[in-house]
C-alpha cells in the first residue's frame, strides 16, 4: 500500500505548522539568529524621537556643520547595527528549511518505532510558519511579528516541524516547534488509529495580527493561511497551519486514501 505524494516521479515536498507542547533547547552553529530577528523587528522610532532628532541635526548644522554631518555618519551606523542587513524572504526559508536535515532521526527516536515498521506509505517531513503562535516566548521577549513577505507568504518566528509515519494499524505523528531568533524548541507526538480518523480536511486559518507600526492588533488585517484539520472518534482535532493550500490539498488527498484504504481492508 502506498501514499501517492509524487510530482513527475519525484516526491513532492509538504509545508505544515502545529502547535507543540514539550521544551527543551537545541544548537545551531550556522544559524545567525541575531539576523534572522530582523526580519521580524519593527522597523519604526517613535515621532517624539524623530523629531528630536530632527531639531538637533538643524542646530548642529547652523553651528557647526562639521560635527552635524559627523553626527548623521554615528547614527547611520547605529541604524545599520540594528536594523541593517535584514534577511530577504529567501534566507528566511532556507534558514527554516535548515532544521529539517535531522527531523527523519528526531521523529524515529522521539517515537519509539523501528523505520521498518512504518513501511506501508512513505512518511511525510513537513514545515511551515506558525502564525500567531508565541509557544517559545521569542515573540514577547524580543517584540517580534508576523510579517508578510514581498511573495505574499506570512512568516513567522516560531516555525513547526512534522513527521507523519505510516505502520499497519497507526498514524505517528511527530512535532516539533523549533525558533528562527532562538535555540529554542518544544515537542510533542501523538498517535491515531486508522479506524479512530473521522475527517481530514483543509479550512482558512486567520489570526489576530498585530500591526508593528503601533504595536496593537489591526482591525482591518489578519494574518492568514491553510490549516489542515484530522478529526477523531472521540471529536477531537488536530490542527495543522498549512503554506499552501496546494500543499495543504495534496496532504489530505493523500492520507484519505490511505485512511480509506485501511479502513476498507
Amino acid at each position: 500500500m502506498t501514499l501517492n505524494l509524487t510530482h513527475r516521479g519525484k516526491l513532492r515536498p509538504l509545508a505544515f505548522l502545529c502547535e507543540l507542547n514539550r521544551g527543551q533547547k537545541e544548537k545551531e552553529k550556522k544559524m545567525d539568529y541575531k539576523r534572522n530577528a530582523k526580519y521580524f523587528k519593527a522597523l519604526k522610532l517613535p515621532p517624539k524621537v524623530i523629531l528630536a532628532v530632527l531639531v538637533g541635526i538643524a542646530i548642529l548644522f547652523a553651528v557647526n556643520p562639521a560635527v552635524a554631518i559627523l553626527g548623521l555618519v554615528l547614527a547611520g551606523i547605529i541604524w545599520w547595527f540594528v536594523y541593517g542587513g535584514k534577511p530577504s524572504d529567501a534566507e528566511i526559508d532556507a534558514a527554516l528549511n535548515s532544521f529539517m536535515k535531522k527531523l527523519h532521526d528526531q521523529a524515529l527516536k522521539k517515537l519509539g518505532i523501528d523505520e521498518e515498521e512504518a513501511k506501508i506509505a512513505p512518511p511525510l517531513f513537513l514545515k511551515g510558519y506558525s502564525l500567531g503562535s508565541s509557544i517559545l516566548g521569542d515573540r514577547a521577549n524580543n517584540k517580534l511579528y508576523d510579517i508578510r513577505g514581498k511573495d505574499g507568504l506570512w512568516r513567522s518566528p516560531e516555525c513547526v516541524l512534522t513527521a507523519w509515519f505510516f505502520t499497519e494499524s497507526q498514524i505517528h505523528l511527530y512535532r516539533r516547534t523549533i525558533s528562527l531568533v532562538s535555540a529554542s524548541y518544544k515537542e510533542y507526538t501523538e498517535e491515531f488509529f486508522y479506524n479512530d480518523v473521522v475527517s481530514i480536511k483543509t479550512d482558512e486559518l486567520e489570526v489576530p495580527w498585530i500591526d508593528p507600526k503601533t504595536g496593537k492588533e489591526s482591525t482591518n488585517f489578519k494574518a492568514k493561511g491553510i490549516a489542515f484539520m484530522l478529526r477523531n472518534t472521540g471529536g477531537e482535532t488536530t490542527s495543522c497551519a498549512c503554506n499552501s493550500t496546494e500543499e495543504a490539498d495534496a496532504a489530505v488527498n493523500a492520507m484519505r486514501s490511505l485512511v480509506r484504504q485501511k479502513k476498507n481492508a
